[in-house]
């Protein structure tokens, strides 16, 4: 059995403190976005949920059977599986996992979303390891040889003086987006909320989408969130897809069920209605066409640890920047590319921070580049937050530029300096103005810096990057390897292509075919091969999806209703049948949900409606709530030329509302048979 997966996704960690749910109230929402202009309509506003809205990209990771080793599991088929599901738990689909691990101290921030983001004074649990000044292991010896360009006509095209740099080569790292996996993401602040030293309460968001006329994003536009009296909330300023993010617990009391969002794009201004009881995506849109400037600019800071143990970091930028130059300048779009550095180090060393402004020439930066060496920083914390400081107030971002920093570095930074500049202004200010962070966790990173700049990248909508051995499964951090806790959840490429990647999606928003994760799960094997051995596990990854990538935050043991999948088909029943009782079997054991044991093929026979409407959206509410649960789970089983595809959704019972999507792609014609 081969189980394929493009974007790794498997085992997140239980989170059993106190969780707070948004304050849906009594007060449900038909609509969430309610549009105040005369031109505009609902469906200008709303998010068409018709379609599944699957990301996609090329590329896949091969998945083992092992990788379903998730604590979420339960363990005791006895006491957590529905007595009409134990029969179909049986040996060979009930791998043994371990037990969860206890129930961590309910984070300050959980227990009163109206609350003001406290400051948390460091916890630590351990004693992380002193940091060293010697040089970072070196793990690319079995990956010194793969060329940077996968495409040999690109390198084949660069200038001579440019091929040996092309083939430099560079970190391994690990990529994760919080802000896909939202609900996971609180699971983890929730089980280490003490290393947060600056807190903010993100357990609700609500994003906010502006579109052109066409559905395409419109970037640089300013957001200002405001109470229904006018009061202005919060600011943001969306990014390349359009998209900025709102949290409603964070901006203080007192309490609010509605807020007025005003969104200006262009020369135009819309306003509209956030419901906090309502929809968790809203879309505000605009009457016009989107122009893209050419060539598009983009400002691309690096804000560098230069101490000790940095060093080979430092080499391996220098090695590779006119690559990633070359393939950015490359791109159809030929974007207008400046590069800014901030270097830091701690105080009492050589220098506290060394500012180089943005510019195109790739000469001068390079000239820079080396004349960087690592050295200093004694103690184990680094300042950052100075270099942040420097970074957003002393680098001068274009306004109507794509802007984005990576933070590259194996220290958590130091909290203890009285600074009134911190790394929670830093991520406000940037969520302001735009500006995405991706934080680069290099070799040494224990998890009280893992904590804070997973903190900073999800609250700015970026990722975390991390130095990995690529073993899979999470890290305690060490030499050679940083700390990270997601699991099997992520996929590994050099470094120096991560911030090409990273760059790439960011531009390619503004093209006709944007480029996102693709999370589709592929199934591979033949009608030979038994269902239980590659249907079974394909679906029990497609819930743990559904659960990490959920926009709302889901309680431990939120009620579930499973609909039964439907095909257009009847020859393909069996499948569909057997796919439900697998999804069903699958979500008693996971962490997150508590199946209702309703027979909700009768029920839509008594509403009279089908169960493939159920799937598009309409009747879900009704059903629902009729079945007593809080989300449902609906599936679609689509079979053309021998191939199948499972399409799964989990809806909010309360608003209709789509919270995640996932994708089961089978081939070789498994499990068609009876």
């Amino acid at each position: 059995m081969l189980l394929k997966h493009r974007f790794l996704v498997a085992a997140i960690s239980i989170f059993t403190g106190t969780c707070v749910h948004d304050r849906s109230g009594e007060r449900s929402r038909d609509r969430s976005v309610h549009d105040f202009d005369d031109e505009a309509t609902e469906s200008d506003l709303q998010r068409p949920d018709g379609e599944l809205a699957s990301e996609r990209v090329s590329g896949g990771v091969a998945v083992s059977g092992e990788a379903y080793n998730d604590p979420t599991i339960v363990t005791d088929d006895s006491a957590s599986v529905p007595e009409s599901l134990k029969d179909l738990a049986k040996p060979s689909r009930a791998v043994k996992r371990p037990s969860p691990p206890p129930a961590p101290t309910p984070s300050p921030v959980a227990v009163s979303p109206r609350a003001a983001p406290p400051v948390l004074a460091p916890v630590p649990t351990e004693t992380p390891p002193a940091k060293t000044k010697k040089k970072a292991l070196d793990l690319l010896s079995e990956t010194s040889a793969r060329p940077v360009h996968a495409n040999a006509e690109e390198r084949a095209e660069a200038p001579a003086s440019l091929r040996e740099a092309l083939v430099a080569p560079a970190l391994k790292a690990g990529r994760h987006d919080d802000n896909k996996e939202y609900n996971r993401f609180l699971a983890f602040m929730g089980q280490n909320y003490q290393f947060a030293v600056y807190a903010a309460d993100i357990n609700e968001r609500l994003l906010v989408r502006a579109l052109d006329r066409d559905g395409r994003s419109l970037p640089n536009c300013p957001v200002a969130v405001k109470s229904t009296s006018g009061t202005v909330l919060a600011q943001a300023t969306t990014y390349a897809d359009g998209s900025t993010q709102f949290f409603p617990a964070a901006a203080g009391p007192p309490a609010h069920d509605s807020y007025v969002v005003q969104v200006k794009c262009g020369d135009m201004i819309r306003n509209g209605q956030l419901a906090r009881a309502g929809r968790r995506d809203n879309e505000i849109r605009f009457n016009f066409a989107r122009k893209v400037p050419a060539p598009m600019p983009v400002d691309v800071a690096i804000v560098l640890d230069t101490t000790g143990s940095m060093q080979g970091q430092i080499d391996r930028l220098k090695q590779t920047l006119k690559a990633i130059h070359f393939q950015l300048t490359s791109l159809p779009m030929h974007p207008d590319i400046r590069f800014g550095m901030v270097a830091y180090r701690d105080h009492g060393d050589d220098y506290l921070t060394r500012v180089t402004p943005f510019t195109s020439n790739i000469e001068s930066y390079q000239a820079m580049l080396k004349g960087l060496y690592a050295d200093g920083g004694g103690d184990r914390p680094e300042d950052l937050q100075t270099a942040l400081d420097k970074a957003m107030h002393q680098l001068k971002w274009r306004p109507d530029a794509l802007r984005v920093g990576f933070i590259i570095t194996d220290a958590p930074p130091h909290t203890d300096y009285g600074q009134q500049y911190n790394y929670l202004e830093a991520m406000k200010e940037s969520l302001s103005r735009g500006i995405k962070w991706v934080t680069v966790g290099a070799g040494g990173l224990g998890l009280d810096g893992e904590v804070i700049y997973r903190q900073i990248a999800q609250y700015t909508m970026g990722e975390y990057v991390f130095i990995t051995q690529g073993e899979g499964g999470d890290s305690e951090g060490g030499t050679g390897e940083a700390s990270h806790h997601v699991g099997a959840n992520y996929s590994t490429e050099n470094l120096d292509q991560a911030i090409v990647r990273i760059v790439r999606r960011e531009l390619s928003y503004l093209t006709e075919t944007p480029k996102d994760f693709d999370t589709t799960i592929v199934a591979a094997g033949d009608k030979a091969t038994p269902r239980d051995q590659l249907l079974a596990p394909a679906v029990a990854e497609a819930l743990r999806q559904l659960a990490d990538y959920s926009a709302l935050k889901l309680g431990s043991k939120t009620l579930v209703a499973i609909v039964p999948v439907t095909s257009a088909d009847a020859k393909y029943k069996s499948m569909a049948e057997y796919l439900t009782d697998q999804m069903a079997l699958s979500a008693s054991r996971n962490a997150f949900f508590k199946v209702v044991e309703r027979d909700l093929a009768a029920l839509t026979q008594e509403m009279k409606l089908q169960l493939s409407n159920l799937f598009d959206g309409s009747g879900t509410v009704p059903i629902g709530k009729l079945a007593g649960a809080e989300v449902l789970i609906v599936g679609k089983l689509v079979v053309k030329d021998g191939e199948a595809e499972l399409f799964a959704k989990l809806i909010r019972v309360e608003t209709g509302e789509i919270l995640s999507v996932a994708k089961v792609q089978v081939t070789g014609g498994a499990g068609l048979g009876s």
